[in-house]
């Protein structure tokens, strides 16, 4: 006997949908056995029953032992059968087969049973079940009479049908079943058995010579003729009936039409039916339909992708660079063939032209009609080749309305705006520009005299207009009545346009503003950047400020004491430092900065606006219509450096209780570690992780470096103008008491960027007091980087000797290890 393998396989592709369907858990796909193929003989009359089933696997067996397999006639009541009982003829015989998981394997509720190849019931479960079904054996017939149906008929460029068949015997006429007597004889599938596929066998009888049989690749071909070869078997005792020299006497039929039978095989047990068709013919197209092609819309590129409605013909691309996927568009309008780049306009005629060709097996009839999108489409036959034409017209887009926005108003001191934003479709601003215009628009004085485009600003109290042209999109045109009236409305930053003038192509805007007065709408001046005074620093000549659209830092008037709008004064002598002098910042003495503001054109400020310089309170010490004057006195410096220690003393690291499992204690930060912990300076990441090779950032190094000079409290306002710095975070006052100490001076500071090597080096040179050190030789620290004396002065102290013996790799981030190391040090 023999395995149904097809169905087995269509079994376990259904299984393997139903796990990618997730319709079933993993783990239970992994132990349960979905399915059970087992196979036995067929009761056949007057043979033994069969006592041994096959269909063992990796999963499940059905033993060897005795009693696996069970028998029991049915037919009046239910007796059951024994190893050598024959079956008789008429008689129901029912079949109990037992079959065994394999360890590792169980039945449940989803297993399904097959006994040759057929669905079966079962019972049991987890470890056995029982396989159950019922045989019945047919009183013998002698079948008179074959019919062969659903057998596809050579047709031009298909292959031979091997598969779409059934056979039936209507001898008795009591017997309606299909196949219940007869079946294919599939056991004839080899070349060695006549090249037969499914008990099938197509022949061309056309080629010369021998007959040239075909394989599942073969094509037929038009104007040849083509016989089948069926070969059919009786199902358990029935028999085909016979003449006198053993030659079938059985009527055959294929599709309905006559056939010959002839002998095959065993006598009165198979036979092979022979029917052979008339010359195979291309069968005629004569209506064709396209679908899904996008009609033309103004702006949009062209369509190439359609499907056709019928397997008889197919989209056909020809060589001509304007066809893509058999399609092409012609612009009638414009006269030229459309390419995958081209747009469509309003207003132009289009005609998309469809290339089909006929598939396999078929031909255009003399005359076609076509649809393209359901609609009739115009159809040139060219044999092989037919083309469907349909014609679309695109209309002409009306303006009615047109919206300009983002036009500035004239304002005292400013210069005429020659930009508008358009808030509509099919409009844009003319290209014209020449002394007086610019991208269409034009500024003038109520008596008409137009301002130049270079140079003019406007004057306080004076009113003006604006003139705008405005020009038609291809496939647009302004809205113009049969009899010349302009049907257009505009607005201009939301007001309406109160002249308009022009056709349908080009239309003129004039609007009038208000007069053009000063604005004295300052309130306030924020001032920040200005760097604090540090001991033994330079001053420092910045400064910003916030209102920068109205507002500037005042440069005009500097002089040997000012430079960028800011002056220095020593406050204990009253003098102004010199501008470049070496004057240096001293402990105990308070130093005050005077910074200079001034409006821009078209503003002006009111009396006594209040200022603030690095977020604290400044006085307004002289001021008028356009500028002021504001100073802030910083607070005398104490001389209260923290100095590291010199290379030469070794410190005792101080012993602490904790212990990190990522710091070993052969690690060079293992010390380091311990020293920093001890003294407060940062703790781990966890009671048991020091997390040593995390990136450390600059809220983290000034925050270490605030705590190692003791957490000093501050009383300064925060200067900063990143967001991210508020009083609510572990670092505000290190990040104001870095800034009081010059450590940093961008009010802009990221807390979360990440901490360079040179970054470390130049606040520990800082809090040193910026001491002068021989030049280091780093090849990647140029002499005047502003880092450079930081890094000699580092290597000179023995905190850091470089990344190697010619690099110091200043841009690389630092870890927290390598941080508290540097302080440690």
């Amino acid at each position: 006997m023999k395995t149904n393998k097809t169905l087995y396989r269509a079994l376990s592709l259904m299984l393997c949908c139903i796990m990618a369907l997730g319709l079933l858990p993993t783990t239970a796909l992994a132990a349960d056995i979905t399915g059970v193929e087992v196979k036995i003989d067929v009761p056949q009359a007057g043979k033994a029953l069969d006592f041994t089933a096959e269909g063992d696997t990796s999963q499940y067996n059905v033993g060897t032992g005795g009693g696996n397999v069970r028998w029991w006639d049915v037919t009046d009541s239910k007796i059951e059968m024994y190893n050598g009982n024959t079956a008789q003829s008429g008689h129901s015989y029912e079949v109990e087969i037992t079959v065994y998981a394999n360890a590792g394997y169980s039945f449940g509720s989803r297993t399904v049973g097959f006994l040759n190849g057929k669905n079966c019931s079962h019972t049991g479960g987890t470890g056995v079940i029982y396989l159950k079904t019922e045989f019945y054996i047919e009183s013998n017939e002698t079948i008179r009479e074959v019919s062969i149906y659903d057998l596809t008929a050579p047709t031009p460029g298909q292959h031979p049908d091997y598969t779409a068949l059934a056979a039936d015997v209507l001898i008795p006429a009591t017997h309606t079943s299909p196949a219940k007597y007869v079946s294919l004889y599939k056991v004839y599938n080899s070349a060695g058995t006549g090249n037969f596929t499914n008990g099938i066998t197509w022949v061309d009888m056309t080629t010369s010579g021998s007959p040239k049989v075909l394989t599942e690749d073969s094509v037929f071909e038009v104007g040849h003729i083509y016989q089948v070869n069926i070969a059919v078997a009786t199902i358990g005792n029935n028999v085909f009936a016979t003449n006198s020299n053993t030659s079938p006497n059985v009527t055959a039929k294929v599709n309905g039409n006559t056939a010959t039978a002839s002998k095959w095989g065993e006598v009165g047990k198979s036979l092979q039916i022979n029917y052979r068709f008339p010359a195979a013919e291309n069968q005629t197209v004569s209506k064709v339909a396209i679908t899904g092609l996008n009609a033309p819309q103004h702006g949009k590129k062209a369509d190439y992708t359609a499907e056709v409605a019928a397997e008889s013909y197919t989209l056909k691309d020809t060589n001509n660079v304007f066809v893509k996927n058999g399609i092409s568009w012609y612009d009638e309008t414009g006269g030229y063939d459309m390419t995958a780049n081209d747009t469509f306009i309003a207003g132009h005629t289009y005609v998309a032209t469809v290339y089909l060709t006929p598939a396999n097996g078929y031909q255009f009839a003399a005359s076609v009609t076509g649809t393209i999108n359901g609609k009739s489409a115009e159809v040139n036959a060219k044999s092989t080749l037919i083309e469907v034409k349909y014609t679309y017209t695109l209309a002409v887009n009306k303006i009615t309305k047109v919206a300009l926005e983002d036009l500035s108003a004239p304002a005292t001191g400013a210069f005429p705006s020659y930009i508008a934003i358009n808030k509509g479709d099919g409009y844009k601003l003319k290209n014209r520009n020449d002394n007086y215009y610019r991208n269409g628009i034009c500024w003038s004085y109520m008596d008409g005299s137009d301002l130049p485009t270079f140079g003019y600003t406007f004057e306080g109290g004076k009113q003006y207009q604006v003139t705008i042209y405005l020009t038609a999109e291809a496939g647009y045109e302004f809205d113009v009545s049969s009899g010349g009236a302009l049907n257009v409305k505009a607005t201009l930053n939301g007001n309406n346009v109160p002249d308009i003038l022009g056709n349908k192509d080009e239309i003129v805007l004039i609007y009038y503003f208000p007069a053009a007065t000063a604005t004295t709408g300052i309130t306030s001046i924020t001032i920040s950047d200005v760097v604090a005074p540090v001991i033994g620093a330079k001053p420092t000549y910045t400064a910003s400020v916030y209102d920068i659209g109205r507002t500037a830092i005042k440069t005009d008037d500097d002089d040997r004491f000012t430079k960028n709008g800011v002056t220095w004064y020593n406050e204990k002598t009253g003098n102004a430092i010199t501008v470049g002098s070496s004057t240096t910042f001293e402990a105990d003495i308070p130093y005050s900065v005077v910074v200079a503001v001034t409006a821009k054109d078209g503003y002006t400020f009111g009396n006594n606006v209040p200022g603030t310089i690095n977020g604290k309170e400044a006085k307004l010490i002289a001021s008028d219509t356009y500028n002021l004057y504001y100073q802030y006195d910083f607070p005398a410096l104490k001389a209260e450096i923290v100095t590291p220690p010199a290379n030469t003393e070794v410190q005792t690291p101080v012993q602490v209780e904790t212990t990190f499992s990522d710091v070993p204690e052969n690690a060079y930060f293992h010390d380091p570690v311990q020293w920093a912990v001890a003294n407060n300076i940062t703790n781990g990441t966890s009671t048991t992780t020091f997390s040593p090779n995390t990136t450390c950032s600059q809220a983290h190094i000034l925050t270490f470096l605030w705590r190692a000079v003791g957490s000093p409290a501050s009383e300064m306002a925060n200067p900063y103008s990143n967001a991210a710095v508020t009083s609510n975070q572990y670092f505000y006052t290190p990040f104001i008491w870095s800034w009081e100490k010059g450590l940093i001076g961008n009010t802009a500071h990221d807390p979360n960027a990440p901490c360079s090597r040179s970054d470390v080096v130049t606040y520990l040179w800082k809090l040193a007091g910026k001491p002068k050190a021989a030049k280091a030789s780093f090849a990647d620290v140029a002499a005047d980087a502003p880092y450079a004396q930081a890094v000699a002065w580092a290597v000179e102290q023995g905190i850091t000797n470089g990344t190697s013996a010619t690099t110091f790799s200043p841009n690389d981030t630092c870890t927290r290890g390598q941080i508290v190391t540097f302080l440690w040090r």
